[in-house]
């Protein structure tokens, strides 16, 4: 079973660092997201906590180190949390907001 841990590890690593990453695109990359009218400070704590998350996951990727169990077990859930976080994000989201902007382009341009 121990031979499995450090596989594990790593796949679970590179998706919670693509989800990171789509999540913040998500959360910050729509003008009207709520996130983008905090003050800066709040604003720049979310981004900052984000980024050094995804930078973790990715460091843990790329030296393909071998934790303890509780660890993968962590990375794991983890990965599988933040994929469904951005994919809800997504959709209930970024997806309809792009629709009543080409909408709203449409109609303006009849």
């Amino acid at each position: 079973m121990e031979d499995y841990k450090m596989p594990i590890n790593f796949v679970s690593s590179l998706v919670l660092t693509f989800a990171f990453t789509a999540f913040i695109i998500f959360i910050f990359g729509r003008e009207s997201s709520k996130l983008n009218k905090l003050s800066f400070w709040n604003s720049m704590c979310v981004k900052i906590a984000l980024a050094l998350c995804t930078a973790g996951a990715l460091f843990n990727a790329l030296t393909f180190s071998e934790p303890p169990w509780s660890g993968v077990v962590l990375n794991t859930g983890l990965a599988i949390l933040f994929t469904w976080a951005s994919w809800f994000h997504f959709f209930h989201f970024v997806k309809p907001e792009r629709k009543k902007t080409k909408k709203t382009k449409m109609t303006k341009y009849k």
